[in-house]
């Protein structure tokens, strides 16, 4: 059966209480329970847990339970019969579902013995965040009369336990502090069970957990015997011993295991770990200043709000606050811890807060990248321009820096985006590289060869070793002076070297070397010629005069390399430039002038028509009018031609009677005189029309 018997639990306890805890297998050892049947009336209670492994746990270390130890031990169920018939019983055989069980008398177990506690220390909690350890100390003396000697904060915020200088009477200050408040709070007062164990801290990476069980179990080494248990955790050891006596013995003595001090205290488990003699309310630790971040993401991430942000978020989650440096030339990050009083768990967060800010912030950095290239020295300013043309599509996850000391490009910030811009950087630098202004290898002698070319990787080379005589650039050098037999080597900058010419015989005299130099003439010389051709005149050693003009030459080539030439190469990108926006601003001008050409012709055909029309209002009345004119005459010739023929008939006839009626009739002729013709004339204005006039208003060509 997988039951215990739990005694000695203290009054005013739940049922759920009881139950919660040996439920918790970290805090009792237990597991799941099938039932639980509580007395309060004897303070014990009988508990059937599901697994009967649970049982060994639970009677395997000794439990507190609300500051009190409580008492277990493995329960046996009870029949009840009578005295007679509990013989009868115990002489017959039983069987269960087919299996024989063995039945005996019970005999209940004496009482446990009562916890011992300690009469000068009382644990105390539900203390204000507001309450000083001075306003502690005055409140408790003030209530006991009894001057407190000693108060060590629990890892739970609001809890102490207090030593006081005498035995303090118990029943008096829970009293008091029931009646009593202290800063809006009313302390809740316990008493603290003698404990049998001790905390080791400052141990050696290299001790065991068996070896310090093996020396605090050595009465020579540590003083004490008995050790009942030993749990070891990260960075502390809980010791226990079977006499409570041995605790303070062994806090006593001091104690050294591998070579380590160690730090050994009292452990109270109702104040949990402490993690100094710094008695006071919680102090949040000072400001965390991180040195060995990666100085290239860490100015990434300095010129990038949106990754602040991000960064500010995940150190949040473990009470970290960046503060993030106003210079990009910054080499260190500092955070502020942002715990306080009222954080549940601060101390035991506290502990582990630097760890785990480290933690978080490498997290991050992780998934940062840099790239680095490098392009060749004199090719390095033409790369600088270039790059000034490069898009970035999303700018705040990249940062490009550009060193010109040591013609590096650095590309810092999200992989993707990283990954992205460095291969159009080195694009870029290939191409420049690869084009016809640069070689590795510079064509003439070997003097111009080793601005190009290390002897051993092909780099350009700085330095010479004069004992080997080997170009060779800064890595290589390094390389060189680490091979032992090379230490004593002179290595010396390529323009320092000590220059060794070859002497060639005379051409005048074969059987002797030219080793002079004639400073008239500036000609090789041997001896022989100091006394013949070249008498009277003054004379140099000729190995100086090659090194020394040896060295001007090599000032004028690097002049050259490193100044005239880049420059002169990006002048020559700046003219094409300038050539090739002069001939985008032609075609621009010659689309303008166009556009200029054909609005003025819209504006002529506009005035056309308009005057087309003008004309044709104009015409049409005058001609109207003429034509009436010219009907008025033909209607006036109508009538008189009419008048004629009537005059010519009368005449034709020869009857004078007719005649003479005729003429009195009509004895004279009335006729209206011929019409006046009146002339209207349409005219035009013709403007002045130059080519000057014109010109002016489409506009000149300015240079």
């Amino acid at each position: 059966m997988a039951m215990i018997k739990v005694t000695n639990i203290p009054p005013n306890t739940s049922q759920d209480a009881l139950e919660f805890f040996f439920e918790n297998r970290r805090r009792s050892g237990g597991g799941p329970i099938e039932e639980l049947e509580y007395d309060p009336d004897t303070k014990s209670a009988v508990i059937t847990f599901e697994d009967p492994e649970a049982v060994k746990r639970v009677m395997g270390i000794p439990l507190l339970f609300n500051e009190v130890q409580i008492g277990v031990e493995k329960f046996q169920p009870v029949v009840e019969v009578g005295l007679e018939d509990s013989w009868t019983v115990i002489r017959k055989k039983h069987k269960i579902d087919g299996k024989a069980i063995e039945v005996c008398r019970y005999v209940p177990p004496p009482p446990p013995k009562p916890v011992p506690t300690y009469s000068n220390r009382v644990f105390i909690k539900n203390i204000s965040e507001k309450t000083t350890k001075d306003g502690l100390e005055n409140f408790l003396e003030a209530n006991t009369n009894i001057l407190p000697v000693g108060i060590k904060y629990g890892e739970l915020e609001g809890t102490a336990l207090v030593t006081f200088e005498e035995d303090v009477d118990f029943e008096k200050l829970q009293l008091s502090c029931q009646k009593r408040i202290l800063d809006k709070s009313y302390l809740e007062v316990a008493r603290v069970p003698v404990t049998n164990c001790v905390i080791v801290k400052n141990i050696s990476e290299n001790t065991s957990q068996d070896t310090l069980e093996f020396y605090f179990d050595n009465e020579r080494r540590s003083g004490v015997t008995g050790v009942l248990d030993v749990k070891k955790f990260d960075d502390f050891c809980l010791v226990y011993f079977e006499e409570l006596e041995a605790v303070d013995t062994v806090c006593g003595r001091s104690h050294k295991v591998d070579g380590q001090v160690l730090d050994v205290k009292v452990y109270h488990e109702c104040l949990g770990q402490v993690e100094s003699d710094d008695d006071g309310p919680f102090k949040p630790p000072a400001s965390l200043e991180i040195s060995d971040i990666d100085a290239k993401k860490l100015q990434f991430l300095i010129k990038s709000r949106p990754n602040q942000q991000a960064v500010d978020k995940q150190l949040e989650a473990v009470y970290g606050k960046p503060v993030w440096p106003k210079t990009s030339k910054s080499s260190a990050l500092t955070i502020e811890c942002t715990l306080t009083s009222e954080t549940k768990d601060c101390r035991k967060i506290v502990r582990t807060w630097e760890a785990k800010i480290k933690e978080n912030l490498n997290k991050f950095l992780d998934l940062l990248l840099v790239e680095k290239h490098t392009a060749l020295q004199e090719a390095f300013p033409l790369v600088i321009n270039e790059l000034k043309s490069l898009t970035i599509s999303n700018p705040d996850s990249v940062l490009v820096v550009i060193e010109k000391s040591n013609h590096e490009i650095y590309v810092t910030g999200q992989r993707q985006g990283v990954t992205e811009v460095s291969k159009h950087v080195a694009g870029i630098i290939d191409s420049i590289h690869n084009s016809n202004y640069f070689t590795q290898v510079m064509p003439g002698t070997e003097m111009s060869q080793h601005y190009v070319d290390c002897q051993h990787c092909g780099h350009y080379s700085d330095f010479y070793c004069n004992d080997c005589h080997q170009r060779m650039c800064g890595k290589c050098r390094e390389d060189h002076l680490r091979n032992p037999y090379n230490k004593k080597h002179e290595v010396c900058g390529y323009k320092d070297r000590k220059l060794t010419f070859n002497s060639k015989p005379c051409k005048f005299h074969p059987t002797h070397q030219m080793v002079l130099c004639c400073k008239r003439c500036q000609i090789p010389i041997c001896a022989i010629c100091t006394t013949k051709d070249h008498a009277g005149h003054e004379f140099l050693d000729l190995e100086e005069v090659c090194t020394k003009n040896f060295r001007i030459r090599f000032e004028q080539i690097c002049q050259i390399r490193d100044n005239v030439l880049p420059q002169s190469r990006i002048t020559l990108l700046e003219a094409k430039e300038i050539t090739k926006e002069t001939k985008q601003n032609v075609e621009r001008l010659r689309s303008v002038m166009t556009g200029k050409a054909a609005l003025i012709k819209e504006m002529v055909d506009a005035v056309l028509s308009e005057s087309l029309n003008e004309l044709k209002t104009s015409g049409v009345s005058v001609v109207m009018q003429m034509e009436k004119q010219e009907k008025e005459v033909e209607r006036y010739i109508t009538k008189v031609e009419t008048i004629l023929e009537e005059r010519k008939l009368s005449m034709v006839s020869e009857n004078s009677e007719d005649f003479l009626s005729d003429v009195k009739t009509t004895p004279f002729m009335h006729l209206n005189p011929v019409p006046s013709l009146s002339k209207a004339t349409l005219s035009f204005f013709d403007g002045p029309l130059s080519k000057d006039v014109i010109r002016k208003q489409f506009g000149f060509v300015r240079k």
